[in-house]
C-alpha cells in the first residue's frame, strides 16, 4: 500500500483549550501529522505549533449568518487574517463556498481549499476555477455519525482506495466526548451557552464523556491500522507540490 497516504485534519470549531488539550495531546505525543483549521487563536495550540513540523495551522472562516467572525465577507477576511496560521490553505465552516471567497484567498497567496466533504468516497484533488487546489474529504466524523454508519474500522477500510491521499476530518469536541451518535453532541451544544461551550472544563468532559465505543476509539483504531500497514501520514500542504 505504498501509494496510499492518510491526511488527518482537525476543525477547531471554537473548542476550549481544555477540550483541545484533552483531544489533541495524545496525537501530538505520537508525532502524527495534523492539519488544523482554526476558528480562533488558542494559546495552547499556538504554543504546541511553534517549531513542530507535524502541525500545519490554517484558517477555518465562518461566513454563515450571525457568525462571530463578522457580518460580511470583508469582516471575516479581516478576522481570519489576524489568526496565527501558515496561510497556505483554508476550509470554511459548514463548507461554505462561493467565487468571491476563492478569488480573495487566491489573490492573498493561498494554495488550496478543502471545502468538499464526501461520504466515504475518494475524490482526487483538482484545481478549481480560480486555480486553487481543491482537496476533498473522504470522511468527516460528524457526517459519519449523521449517516449512522456502523462505528467500526471495517466500515472505513472497505471504502478505502488503493492509492491517493485519503483525507479524514475529526472535531475536538467529538474526540473529547467520544461521540457515538449525531444527536447526543447536538443536544450537548444546545444545552449550554456559547460562552459555556468555549470554556468547557475537564470536569464537564469527564462527566459527560461517552464510555462505550465512539469516534475517539475509531480514530485510534485507524491510527494503529495505518502504522501496522506502514501508511504514510502527511499534511495537506504537501499535496500542493504533487499537482
Amino acid at each position: 500500500m505504498k501509494e496510499l497516504k492518510f491526511a488527518f485534519t482537525i476543525d477547531l470549531d471554537w473548542a476550549s483549550d481544555t477540550v483541545l488539550e484533552y483531544a489533541l495531546s495524545p496525537i501530538f505525543k505520537r508525532d502524527i501529522p495534523l492539519t488544523i483549521f482554526s476558528t480562533h487563536n488558542s494559546e495552547w495550540l499556538i504554543f504546541s505549533f511553534v517549531n513542530n513540523s507535524n502541525i500545519e495551522l490554517e484558517i477555518h472562516p465562518n461566513f454563515c449568518l450571525n457568525s462571530s467572525h463578522g457580518n460580511s465577507y470583508e469582516d471575516v477576511f479581516n478576522y481570519c487574517n489576524q489568526l496565527t496560521t501558515e496561510k497556505k490553505g483554508f476550509r470554511c465552516h459548514k463548507y461554505f463556498d462561493v467565487n468571491e471567497i476563492n478569488e480573495y484567498y487566491k489573490s492573498e497567496g493561498y494554495k488550496y481549499s478543502s471545502n468538499i466533504c464526501t461520504d466515504l468516497q475518494y475524490v482526487q484533488p483538482f484545481f478549481n476555477r480560480v486555480g486553487l487546489l481543491s482537496i476533498p474529504l473522504f470522511m468527516e466524523d460528524g457526517g459519519f455519525l449523521l449517516q449512522k454508519h456502523s462505528l467500526s474500522l471495517d466500515t472505513i477500510l472497505k471504502k478505502l482506495p488503493t492509492r491517493g491521499t485519503v483525507v479524514f476530518l475529526f472535531h475536538p469536541m467529538h474526540l473529547a466526548f467520544n461521540s457515538n451518535n449525531f444527536d447526543t453532541m447536538k443536544m450537548l451544544k444546545n444545552s449550554i451557552t456559547i460562552q459555556e461551550y468555549q470554556n468547557i472544563s475537564l470536569e464537564t468532559i469527564e462527566e459527560k464523556r461517552n464510555n462505550s465505543f465512539g469516534v475517539n476509539n475509531l480514530l485510534w483504531e485507524l491510527i494503529e491500522w495505518s502504522e501496522k500497514n506502514k501508511i504514510e501520514r502527511v499534511l495537506l500542504k504537501s499535496l500542493v507540490g504533487e499537482k
